[in-house]
C-alpha cells in the first residue's frame, strides 16, 4: 500500500482496489498492518495485481521489494542492532521464521573479507515475481550496513534449481 501510495497516490490505490474487485480477490488494502500475519499467497497475488494495474515490468517489482524495508522502522532498527554482518547473519533464519510460516532462509556463506554473502531460500516455491521482490528487498536491507551492495538471484527453482539462492556483493 505504501509503495502504491508513494508512486500513484490515493487514485492509484483506488485503481488497485478496483482491479482486485475485478479479479474477485479480497485484499483489504486500507486495513493492512505492516506487522500483521497474512497468507503469503496474497503477497504474490498483490504483486500480480500491482504489475497488471500499473503496467509494471519485472525491474519495477524488484524496486517494490527494495522500497519495503525503507519504510519499516523495525527493519532499520534491527539492522543497526545486529551489525557487524556476521552477527546479523546468525539472525537471518530466525528473522525469516518470524515473518513467514513457510520456507527456510539459510546463510550458506558470509565473508566480510571476500565482501560477499550467500543466502538460500528453501521449501517455498511461489512465483518468479516473488523472487524478484525478495531480490530487491534483500538488497535494500543489506544496504543499511553496506550501501554499495548488489544482490543477484543466482539459482532459481523456476529455472530448475532445488532452491533459490541470492548472492550479495559489496
Amino acid at each position: 500500500v505504501r509503495y502504491v501510495l508513494s508512486r500513484w497516490g490515493k487514485e492509484g490505490l483506488e485503481k488497485l482496489k478496483e482491479k482486485a474487485k475485478e479479479w474477485e480477490i479480497d485484499i483489504p488494502y486500507e486495513k493492512g498492518e505492516a506487522m500483521a500475519w497474512y497468507p503469503i499467497g496474497k503477497r504474490v497475488i498483490s504483486l500480480f495485481l500491482v504489475k497488471e494495474t500499473f503496467g509494471l515490468e519485472n525491474k519495477d517489482i524488484r524496486e517494490m521489494g527494495s522500497f519495503a524495508p525503507k519504510v519499516s522502522i523495525i527493519v532499520k532498527l534491527l539492522f543497526k542492532l545486529f551489525t557487524p554482518l556476521k552477527r546479523f547473519a546468525k539472525e537471518i533464519p530466525r528473522y525469516w521464521k518470524e515473518h513467514y510460516t513457510v520456507g527456510e532462509l539459510e546463510v550458506e556463506k558470509v565473508s566480510e573479507k571476500a565482501r560477499e554473502m550467500i543466502l538460500n531460500l528453501k521449501g517455498i516455491k511461489l512465483d518468479p515475481l516473488f523472487c524478484l521482490y525478495l531480490e530487491g528487498y534483500f538488497e535494500r536491507v543489506i544496504k543499511f550496513i553496506y550501501p554499495q551492495t548488489r544482490v543477484k538471484e543466482t539459482k532459481c527453482q523456476f529455472q530448475g534449481a532445488d532452491f533459490c539462492q541470492y548472492l550479495f556483493k559489496w
